[in-house]
């Protein structure tokens, strides 16, 4: 066994002994008081293989862009398409990249989430098996980045954890998209954790995309530091699987670090989607934005539970919080938990929540002009969540999140 190898067990074993000392989170932990995924308990979970038969993916990008095909959790080169880089940058798969000392992979995996140790991310380290690593520095030029994670299941009920690192140094820009697909007609559990480090004049631009299948459980935690003059920006997309929670952790941990969260959340029937956020202003100087919005129908629930915290350190910070959410049935439900903790004089916080219908004199000036009634919801719909989608360059991925709008709506 290598001295990597042995390094890997180690961590893999401190994340099954601390899993083990306290199970899956519960309803009486503040953080999951609206999300219960206790059900996963009663299911005989193995951990995923590759399906005899991978269908050839669509890929949304184009131009000059590096491909990561994962298949139930598990990297396939088949559908990949990666780029020679300069020395000392990197972008593939775990594996490789603890084979290669210029990565550091050792120096960085597992340290952020140690300081915002969960359960569920306590299991993700105890599985740790395959993911993706970006490590760049001095490349001013944006590296494109798509990654695409098909989740087939199987007959039984599987599950895969990924673990992901992304480290950008000096100067370095990425546009990553991140997308989770999988078969309605399956049952999976996708664990997945990023680990995400901006620094010194980078910038990340994230855009997530949770469409799994119906029978799906997909809990995303990303943790992130944020460096002197760097920026991190993430739009997520959460229109797909039984229960979806996409959790993020933004550290600004730099004078001038900036971070921007945008969020879209759609759901029907009996679908439940999470969103919670913690972002912790740490410098002077520092800013942050949180805008979600979804829409819900059915008997759909929806959780946002939103932070912003600035510590005593942080004057100067600017931060912003919206979630807005508008009710399509009678049935569904939206939990909505702003907080503010501030303990510094000289900043500026605010944020605000709201709930409602459809705007009911909108709807019936587009029927009173000949508009059928599903058009009109599409329409009215699509106007209110695209104020997020404002908030973002969409230039990268064009036409993604309006297609997704458009489909699920008329469907609804």
């Amino acid at each position: 066994m290598t001295p990597v190898d042995e390094w890997l067990q180690d961590l893999k074993q401190r994340g099954i002994d601390n899993f083990a000392s306290v199970g899956l989170p519960r309803v009486l932990e503040e953080d999951w008081k609206y999300t219960n995924i206790q059900y996963l308990n009663d299911g005989e979970w193995e951990l995923a293989g590759l399906p005899s038969n991978i269908k050839s993916p669509d890929w949304l990008v184009s131009g000059e862009v590096i491909r990561l095909c994962f298949v139930n959790g598990i990297y396939y080169p088949n559908y990949s398409e990666l780029l020679e880089l300069p020395d000392n940058n990197y972008i593939g798969p775990l594996d490789k990249a603890l084979e290669l000392e210029e990565v550091n992979v050792k120096d960085h995996l597992g340290s952020l989430v140690a300081k915002h140790s969960a359960s569920i991310t306590e299991l993700n380290t105890a599985n740790i098996k395959d993911g993706f690593v970006i490590k760049l520095s001095k490349l001013r030029e944006p590296i494109n980045v798509e990654i695409l994670n098909i989740n087939e299941g199987s007959d039984g009920q599987v599950f895969f954890h990924p673990r992901n690192l992304i480290i950008l140094d000096s100067v370095s820009q990425v546009n990553l998209v991140e997308r989770f697909i999988g078969d309605s007609n399956n049952t999976y559990f996708n664990n997945s954790t990023n680990e995400v480090l901006v620094q010194n004049g980078s910038n990340l631009r994230l855009y997530r995309v949770l469409g799994d299948g119906n029978n799906a459980t997909t809990i995303t935690n990303t943790v992130v530091s944020v460096g002197v003059e760097s920026v991190f920006e993430n739009l997520s997309l959460s229109h797909g699987g039984r229960l979806v929670r996409d959790e993020i952790v933004v550290n600004l941990d730099g004078i001038g670090s900036s971070a921007k969260l945008g969020g879209v959340y759609l759901a029907s029937k009996d679908q439940h989607v999470d969103n919670t956020v913690l972002v912790d202003h740490k410098y002077p100087n520092s800013k942050s934005e949180q805008l979600f919005k979804g829409a819900l129908a059915g008997s759909a629930t929806g959780v946002f539970q939103g932070n912003i915290r600035v510590g005593e350190n942080a004057d100067g910070a600017n931060g912003a919080l919206t979630n807005r959410t508008v009710l399509l049935s009678e049935k569904a439900r939206m939990n909505s938990k702003p907080r503010l903790e501030i303990y510094a004089d000289d900043v500026q916080c605010s944020h605000g929540c709201t709930t409602g219908d459809l705007d009911k004199e909108a709807l019936f000036y587009l029927r009173s002009r000949g508009i059928p009634l599903a058009e009109a919801r599409s329409i009215l719909v699509e106007g209110f969540l695209s104020e997020v989608l404002e908030h973002f360059d969409q230039s990268y991925i064009t036409g993604l999140f309006k297609g997704v709008f458009d489909e699920w709506v008329l469907g609804v």
